[in-house]
């Protein structure tokens, strides 16, 4: 089971973005390999690759219209609930909680409910 990041860029590729983003990713290979996909969110991606992310055009809108037009990233757990979002992969925050969001919790969880 692994997380996913879902990176929306709001917008068309643009070359500096794109290679933070492949800068990011090569810093944290070990993470990326056992633990973590990347969706990346464009209107317009053509002619851009990015080895080790998954690379989807929304020229219609569809997913600003959904999840908002701002430029946001998602850390979606293996069950399909957030477990972070923020305005950029680059935040601290997703480096924290990124580590542990595909792991089992140490101790057992209760319901008490």
């Amino acid at each position: 089971m692994t997380d996913a990041l879902v990176v929306h860029l709001n917008g068309a590729c643009e070359p500096g973005t794109v290679q933070d983003l492949s800068d990011w990713m090569r810093r944290r290979t070990h993470l990326l390999r056992e633990h973590l996909c990347i969706v990346v969110v464009a209107s317009d991606a053509a002619g851009y690759t990015l080895p080790g992310a998954d690379l989807l055009e929304d020229r219609t809108g569809a997913f600003a219209g959904a999840y908002g037009a701002r430029a946001m990233s998602y850390l979606v757990r293996p069950d399909g609930h957030l477990g972070w979002r923020g305005r950029s992969w680059r935040e601290p925050g997703l480096r924290r909680t990124s580590g542990g969001c595909s792991r089992p919790p140490e101790r057992p969880v209760v319901d008490i409910g």
